[in-house]
């Protein structure tokens, strides 16, 4: 199972791999059984279209439950752009490898007109996640639009609340 080819990053994305303290220095001082918020802030600064079905890595996570009320808002991105949230490839408290799913988070979600705080297990487009999703070892929340570009300028934001191990 390969990972997928990630396109672009958030800030907390990019902030996280620069200086290397996720789970090194953090992890030290982290206690288990915390409930804590993962904000992710992505604006597609390139200076153009990113192609459609692109991935963005907006934060990483784990190991936790990631929380149902966990949420996202969107700019509008345009016509029948849908937008899918997910993991990239993770372990499950069973100890089985779970493939990258771009909408094991959140499916099909219309965002061709801005989104404001979407609740994560709120309606059809995110029933999966149900009470929670586990998450063994360290990952990556990824967003990925379909039906059209991710236009210059679009913003995705949002919080991923989790309970930490």
């Amino acid at each position: 199972m390969a990972k997928v080819t990630i396109t672009d990053n958030s800030s907390q994305a990019a902030t996280y791999k620069k200086t290397g303290i996720g789970n090194t220095l953090l992890g030290l001082y982290d206690r288990g059984g915390q409930i804590k918020a993962k904000p992710f802030t992505y604006t597609n600064n390139t200076g153009a279209a990113i192609a459609a079905g692109s991935y963005i890595e907006l934060c990483s996570v784990g190991p936790c439950r990631i929380l149902p009320n966990s949420s996202v808002s969107t700019s509008a991105l345009g016509a029948a752009r849908v937008l899918n949230l997910g993991l990239q490839e993770y372990t499950d408290r069973n100890g089985a490898v779970t493939a990258q799913a771009a909408a094991n988070l959140l499916s099909a979600l219309d965002v061709s007109a801005a989104v404001t705080q979407k609740l994560l297990g709120s309606d059809a487009n995110s029933a999966t996640i149900g009470a929670g999703l586990d998450v063994t070892g360290p990952t990556a929340v990824l967003a990925q639009v379909t039906g059209g570009t991710i236009p210059a300028g679009a913003t995705i934001n949002g919080v991923i609340e989790v309970i930490e191990n």
